[in-house]
């Protein structure tokens, strides 16, 4: 889906890469596993490299400016926060599945508290 969603916007945007466009956002309205996301934040990190080279601030921006999770139950915000970061990473990209663990915990905890105060 996320190849097509590209190709799609090289289309649209004479040939530009949504990957590499940092002021391009990504929301998935549902999120379970978290799986969508950890794929947008992944490429987002590798396509923005040339505009922002420190990996550091690369991740700061992608996780707080461009890429957004809505948790809709308990249980499937802590399964997007415990579970998609952590699958399949080693090494470098173990840290910044860390980053996007402690990025997500937050996100959708916060999310997930309606707007009374109490768990949905």
């Amino acid at each position: 889906m996320l190849d097509a969603l590209a190709a799609t916007w090289a289309h649209a945007n004479e040939g530009a890469d949504i990957w590499a466009d940092p002021s391009v956002t990504f929301l998935d309205p549902f999120t379970k596993s978290g799986v969508f996301l950890r794929e947008v934040a992944r490429r987002l990190t590798e396509g923005l490299s040339d505009a922002i080279p420190v990996l550091a601030e690369r991740v700061d921006h992608i996780l707080t400016r461009q890429v957004y999770g809505i948790g809709i139950t308990q249980l499937t915000a802590l399964l997007a926060t415990g579970i998609a970061a952590f699958r399949g990473s080693s090494g470098p990209e173990r840290d910044l599945a860390a980053v996007l663990l402690a990025f997500q915990a937050t996100l959708l905890v916060a999310l997930a508290i309606d707007w009374t105060g109490r768990w949905q």
